[in-house]
């Protein structure tokens, strides 16, 4: 292309530099492709998750104290993407738990706050009304589910479903009072 320059762009990102070339026409395509990778590098180095270990304790100490409580219910962990990293079916335990369980940690990871405190703004005429039949209608607003958070950065998400509200945000507040003993 006659009316193209090569051009050397230096990029100062994360104390190093990276050396872009490009043809002009590019400019702006490929310096934000380098710009997005450099940034998602250093993020994924910085990103903390939940162990599939932790998340064992957890359930053995939700499953306790639902048995102390007598209810059966199903306990889910996500990790910091929302990605199922445990579910666990107590006996006698609703079916459907499942599924609302793993739900009630996947909101909780995604909205970085325990599904009790979505309820209020979720409901007819407020900001959030409507919110629950976004994504797939997987957003639960009630609660049983509450984020792990571990250095002021939400790790992942727990959620309990078979109870009670009352009984299911009991056992998810179990989970991370387990967590933050280990």
């Amino acid at each position: 292309m006659a009316g193209d320059k090569i051009t050397l762009t230096k990029i100062k990102q994360a104390n190093r530099m990276v050396i872009v070339f490009y043809y002009r026409p590019l400019l702006t395509i490929r310096a934000s492709v380098i710009l997005v990778r450099e940034r998602m590098m250093n993020k994924s180095q910085q990103v903390q998750t939940i162990t599939l270990a932790a998340a064992q304790q957890m359930a053995a100490a939700v499953e306790k104290k639902a048995a102390e409580i007598n209810v059966a219910v199903v306990f889910s962990v996500v990790d910091h993407g929302g990605n199922t990293l445990l579910i666990q079916r107590m006996d006698e335990a609703f079916v459907s738990s499942c599924d609302i369980s793993l739900n009630k940690a996947w909101s909780a990871c995604s909205l970085k706050q325990g599904t009790h405190e979505i309820t209020s703004a979720v409901q007819p005429g407020q900001s959030l009304y409507g919110l629950q039949l976004t994504n797939q209608q997987r957003i639960i607003i009630f609660g049983g589910g509450l984020p792990v958070i571990f250095n002021e950065q939400v790790i992942g998400a727990v959620g309990v479903s078979g109870g009670t509200v009352e009984q299911d945000q009991l056992l998810a507040q179990c989970a991370l009072d387990c967590f933050s003993a280990l």
